[in-house]
């Protein structure tokens, strides 16, 4: 499989762009729902893990998750706390939604707070060995890993049209 290289996951990337880019994107599956039919899953991962709390990795702007648990009764989720290596903290918090604080390491699992762990369209940013250590180290909390993209040369394309042309056309209603 190719491992292609994202700009916004290297540590010199601007993080004015990479703002820009993970609120796009969430700005985007939100607004067609793209994990609304998730809610479900995760309702049922929490029933079965006895759980009512998430903890999302690679959260991006946290728009994906806060998207997928908008039907979850508050009953059965209390909290979802959002993670990430370059935090946007667009999303505002509330009652439901926390922030951690600073860059999360989710290859260190020790360093969360527990519950079921979900992964929204970020799995691909791992290399094979780190996707190991993420499974090994996060599945023991349950983890539930949505990845809509394959990484192929006609979805890079389709992407890099998205993440350009389309975000350029669409900035004014982000």
């Amino acid at each position: 499989m190719i491992k292609w290289i994202e700009l916004e996951d290297q540590p010199w990337f601007p993080s004015y762009f990479r703002t820009m880019q993970t609120d796009f994107i969430g700005w985007l599956v939100h607004l067609v729902g793209l994990y609304q039919p998730v809610a479900i899953i995760v309702e049922n991962a929490l029933g079965k893990l006895k759980e009512k709390s998430i903890v999302d990795l690679c959260s991006g702007n946290g728009l994906a998750i806060v998207s997928a648990i908008k039907d979850v009764p508050e009953d059965k989720l209390t909290v979802v706390y959002l993670s990430d290596k370059y935090p946007s903290f667009t999303v505002p918090e509330n009652v439901r939604v926390k922030w951690m604080a600073g860059p999360v390491d989710v290859l260190k699992p020790e360093t969360l707070p527990a519950g079921l762990r979900t992964i929204f369209n970020a799995y691909h940013h791992f290399s094979e060995e780190q996707a190991r250590v993420l499974l090994d180290e996060n599945a023991k909390e349950g983890l539930l890993i949505c990845e809509i993209l394959e990484p192929t040369f006609f979805n890079m394309t389709k992407i890099f049209f998205t993440t350009t042309i389309v975000q350029f056309l669409t900035c004014f209603f982000v």
